[in-house]
């Protein structure tokens, strides 16, 4: 992404975020329980929930916030002084792809259940809106990510295996990694405890310190 692209992203994706449905485009928002989530403030990625109730992120930006009406009620009315910028339909393809393949948003909504289940690994589909002098006649896509199974296979054989780290079987192949893990935490917890007393047994037997006790 360009940092061209980027600008505009924030700039209609705080336009967009002004709407009934999915007000939390263009928002920074943590997770917290029975909320929708984490929201990532400036680049219109929001939240929704398909029919079978399913909570989706979803990218909700506007093709362009330039207007040509006055409505005195929109933020992108002409006269409110205010950033503008308008995404060529390939820079929202662009993106849509993009942020696809990072797996910020799913695009999964679009399409019934029962064809998901038949597309292929790297077919994906998308929408996209149209403006009034930019129309898009089919509005839906549906492509697929060309992989070069060549060069991947051939990658994956010059892997390296991940070097055993520390191995919690005994001579006897038996599993000890709790009866480790729960040794390592009792002697962490027991120096603690002797730290802790070695202090205090510090701070009472020095007289510029002793006032730091209590009782």
């Amino acid at each position: 992404m360009t940092d061209t692209v980027l600008e505009k992203l924030k700039i209609l994706a705080e336009s967009a975020k002004y709407d009934v449905s999915c007000s939390s485009s263009g928002t920074v928002r943590r997770n917290a329980a029975g909320t929708l989530g984490n929201t990532v403030g400036g680049v219109g990625i929001c939240h929704s929930f398909t029919s079978d109730g399913r909570c989706v992120s979803l990218l909700k930006i506007m093709l362009t916030n330039h207007c040509i009406f006055d409505c005195a009620y929109c933020i992108n009315r002409r006269s409110n002084d205010r950033p503008r910028a308008t995404l060529s339909v390939k820079e929202l393809v662009d993106l849509t792809i993009e942020f696809y393949r990072r797996n910020y948003i799913g695009m999964d909504s679009l399409i019934p259940a029962s064809k998901i289940s038949n597309l292929t690994q790297g077919m994906f589909v998308g929408a996209v809106s149209d403006n009034f002098d930019e129309r898009i006649e089919q509005k839906i896509f549906h492509a697929e990510i060309v992989i070069d199974t060549a060069k991947v296979s051939a990658e994956m054989e010059a892997y390296r295996p991940i070097p055993v780290i520390a191995d919690f079987r005994n001579a006897s192949g038996d599993d000890t990694m709790k009866t480790s893990i729960d040794a390592n935490y009792r002697q962490i917890k027991q120096e603690i405890l002797s730290l802790v007393d070695s202090e205090i047994a510090r701070i009472k037997s020095d007289p510029k310190l002793q006032g730091l006790m209590k009782g």
